[in-house]
């Protein structure tokens, strides 16, 4: 029985009209049920395994499994959540270097001082190639993490938007920034382990 009724599911998913409906009412649906790879789900699948990958210095699991939940149906959630997992993980490396009072930065002076402390910007000229080139990669991160912070401020959640006046955001928009968010993470702390 059961056989039979998952045989006339896919005859009625195959159908014409059927798959005219999913195509201009769901086409994400369509293509993963067609088994074509979302690039935006591929980095997101990879950002979460770098989040495993240093799970043993600071476990983010809980923020990984909220991204995961959230998309692509709650694309607000989602950067939101990307932006809670940047502060958490940058209070909790400055927090084991032994710095206080971090409930007291603002976010732009969190992410100031957490660059500052892993030494990926500096105050004194590079002296290498390399050295150049990660500081400009420091400041392209940097700004990403800060835009996370905007984005959120403006379109995730947070800060009690008044109630269908909220900036919308696709999930495709969300996906690029929770998954670029769970690499910076990671990134951060391997950092972290170095110094």
């Amino acid at each position: 029985m059961d056989q039979q009724n998952d045989d006339a599911v896919l005859d009625l998913f195959e159908r014409p009209t059927v798959q005219r409906w999913f195509k201009q009412n769901d086409p994400t649906f369509l293509d993963l049920w067609k088994g074509q790879q979302d690039p935006l789900l591929e980095a997101l699948g990879h950002g979460l395994a770098e989040i495993q990958d240093v799970n043993d210095v600071i476990d983010l699991s809980q923020y990984a499994a909220r991204l995961r939940a959230a998309l692509p149906a709650d694309p607000q959630l989602a950067i939101g959540t990307t932006k809670d997992l940047l502060e958490a993980t940058m209070r909790t490396i400055l927090q084991r270097r032994g710095f206080k009072n971090l409930e007291a930065l603002a976010f732009p002076d969190l992410a100031t001082r957490c660059l500052n402390e892993l030494g990926l910007v500096g105050t004194t000229p590079p002296t290498t190639k390399r050295e150049r080139a990660i500081r400009k990669i420091a400041s392209s991160a940097r700004t990403m993490i800060d835009t996370a912070n905007e984005l959120r401020n403006a379109a995730g959640t947070g800060h009690g938007k008044v109630v269908d006046e909220e900036e919308p955001i696709s999930a495709d928009d969300a996906s690029l920034v929770a998954s670029s968010g769970l690499i910076l993470a990671a990134w951060l702390i391997r950092h972290g382990k170095e110094t």
